[in-house]
């Protein structure tokens, strides 16, 4: 299935995509100024979804993407200057969900991830220079998260990662050189947090 839906000022777009066994879903989303993309994709056994979604200035895109076992979601989201992205991902048992997310100067991302029992979610998050990118990870009782962030020269991290009982955090962060990583990590009970974090040359790495 390829969708492809532009999105003038001020409208709303809602897709609702199911992608049966061994299918794959593309979509292609913009949407202009003041407008708010809401995505809600499914994918069943097997399945493989990908969704590009551009987001121009000041425009919104909410994702909620559900993946069910063996299923793959690949999500590609580049945002211009001054735009947000807030990104709702959950993922159920045994799948594996990929998020590529490159932010443009002066952007900001919000990612609030949530993994359920024995499901992995692997974030790539490119900054460019003079970018923020912002994450709010919570993971739930017995599942594990891995995330994967690199920061580019002169852009700044900020990762804000919660985890409940019984619950594993994999973080492996690499900052560049000039780049600035922030770690704000609350820890509650009986769950473990793991961190996996290089800096090169000229790097600053806060932990809090």
């Amino acid at each position: 299935m390829e969708l492809y839906v532009p999105c003038t000022s001020s409208s709303t777009i809602e897709l609702n995509a199911k992608g049966t066994s061994s299918s794959t879903i593309e979509l292609n989303a913009q949407g202009t100024s003041s407008s708010t993309i809401e995505l809600n994709a499914e994918g069943t056994s097997s399945s493989t979804m990908e969704l590009f979604v551009p987001c121009t200035s000041s425009s919104t895109i909410e994702l909620n993407a559900q993946g069910t076992s063996s299923s793959t979601i690949e999500l590609y989201v580049p945002g211009t200057s001054s735009s947000t992205i807030e990104l709702n991902v959950k993922g159920t048992s045994s799948s594996t969900m990929e998020l590529y997310v490159p932010c443009t100067s002066s952007s900001t991302i919000e990612l609030n991830a949530q993994g359920i029992s024995s499901s992995t979610i692997e974030l790539y998050v490119p900054g460019t220079s003079s970018s923020t990118i912002e994450l709010n990870v919570k993971g739930t009782s017995s599942s594990t998260m891995e995330l994967n962030v690199r920061g580019t020269s002169s852009s700044t991290i900020q990762l804000n990662v919660q985890g409940t009982s019984s619950s594993t955090i994999e973080l492996y962060v690499k900052g560049t050189s000039s780049s600035t990583i922030q770690l704000n990590l609350p820890c509650t009970s009986s769950s473990r947090i793991e961190l996996n974090i290089q800096g090169t040359s000229s790097s600053k790495l806060q932990l809090n």
